[in-house]
């Protein structure tokens, strides 16, 4: 559902979901995969991308989702 696009436009074909994502917070903090339908949830999502520019992407189904440019986040490493 994830994937990684760079500022170049190339798709990365790497994991996004490595073992480091999993255990960098505690699970309490991190969004649950199994979210059911009118669920309300918080949390976080951690991804594992290669650089900090590009397009963060999304895809709920075939016609859905959203993306998110990686140069606007306002934490960004410098």
């Amino acid at each position: 559902m994830w994937k990684y696009i760079d500022s170049d436009g190339k798709t990365f074909n790497g994991d996004l979901g490595t073992i480091s994502t999993y255990s960098c917070w505690a699970e309490k903090k991190i969004i649950s995969n199994q979210i059911g339908p009118g669920e309300k949830v918080e949390g976080w999502v951690l991804l594992d991308v290669p650089a900090s520019d590009g397009l963060l992407v999304y895809t709920l189904d075939t016609v859905s989702g959203w993306e998110y440019d990686l140069s606007k986040f306002p934490d960004k490493a410098k």
